[in-house]
């Protein structure tokens, strides 16, 4: 079966006639199967390297010695050699940087190493860069006669998490306790402001009184839209699960959080947290869930709830009860006293 794979992927390094010309010759040199497949992933890394990582600026040079120094000192010279011919034959260079391409493959010292300084890898150095163009650079290099858009596709595909983590960490999605955290954040530190302080909390009342938790669900749909776009995760509202409708489910693959929002006068408020939410989520097949709370009342407006003068009562005792894999968070939607009448 293995023998199977190597050959399947030596066929996409055996289109063009340079890599023919490359394979037939380390067929010559007796190189079995294994082996020319390395050969050929260990060119295209070193391309790679050059290619995503500015060469031109010798940033990650010291990473591509320190690798190379890994291989026997003959098989340094097979890797160097045909990578200089790659390199003139695939990558898109004035002459003066060939030039130094050139050279610098050519003079990359031999001695060994021991380590591997992958630390010069770091994703912040390569932060900026827009996603299609590192594939594309990938592509490029690597001389494959595939159909671009296919070729991208199907990189992604294999590749996803790999790419997010160097080009886009805080997309990066690996666990339900990851995507948990990374909604709770975006709850606290955007949607909490959009409501808050930006004048969001006008479309969760109506005349003079709050709306159902279900009317609310729209306006607070179309917040949370805008960051599951950017995370590229899917949000569904009022989805059916363990005999009910959980508010939210937000979900990227076999990662899940499941929402439910209450307003903070509503009679089960205490309830729900401990025994209608752990239901949702059980249904979902998540261990993680955020309660998110209302909270209308104000000294000179609606009086609820009576229990609780504030949110810190109300805080407080929802911790008390709260499953540990429950998290919770209150917005404040009372009506505000204007900056203007404060005295």
């Amino acid at each position: 079966m293995k023998e199977n794979t190597n050959y399947k992927n030596l066929e996409l390094y055996t289109y063009e006639k340079l890599n023919k010309e490359i394979y037939l010759q380390l067929d010559k040199w007796n190189f079995d199967i294994e082996s020319k497949e390395q050969t050929f992933e260990i060119i295209f890394k070193v391309l790679d390297i050059i290619n995503h990582y500015e060469w031109s600026w010798i940033k990650k040079w010291e990473y591509l010695k320190s690798y190379l120094a890994q291989l026997d000192s003959n098989y340094q010279k097979i890797i160097i050699g045909y990578s200089i011919k790659i390199a003139i034959d695939r990558l898109e260079t004035d002459k003066v940087d060939t030039e130094i391409l050139l050279s610098r493959l050519s003079n990359l010292e031999t001695e060994k190493n021991t380590t591997v300084d992958k630390d010069l890898l770091g994703a912040e150095e390569i932060a900026s860069r827009n996603t299609k163009e590192f594939i594309e650079g990938f592509c490029r290099v690597r001389g494959w006669l595939m159909k671009e858009s296919e070729v991208i596709d199907n990189f992604i595909d294999e590749n996803y998490n790999e790419i997010l983590k160097r080009v886009n960490p805080e997309k990066l999605i690996e666990s339900n306790l990851d995507l948990k955290d990374k909604i709770k954040s975006y709850l606290i530190n955007s949607i909490k402001h959009d409501i808050e302080l930006d004048g969001g909390f006008r479309y969760l009342w109506k005349q003079e009184k709050p709306l159902i938790e279900i009317d609310s669900q729209p306006f607070l749909k179309i917040l949370l839209n805008k960051y599951c776009e950017t995370l590229d995760v899917f949000i569904a509202r009022e989805n059916k699960t363990a005999n009910g409708q959980v508010d939210f489910t937000i979900a990227q693959n076999n990662n899940k959080v499941c929402i439910e929002v209450k307003n903070a006068h509503h009679q089960n408020i205490i309830k729900s947290i401990h025994t209608q939410l752990p239901k949702y989520m059980e249904g979902e097949k998540t261990n993680f869930g955020l309660y998110v709370v209302l909270w209308f009342k104000s000294n000179d407006g609606f009086p609820f709830p009576e229990k609780y003068s504030n949110i810190k009562e109300l805080e407080k005792e929802l911790d008390k009860v709260k499953p540990k894999n429950i998290e919770v968070v209150i917005i404040n939607c009372s009506k505000p006293i204007s900056p203007s009448k404060i005295k």
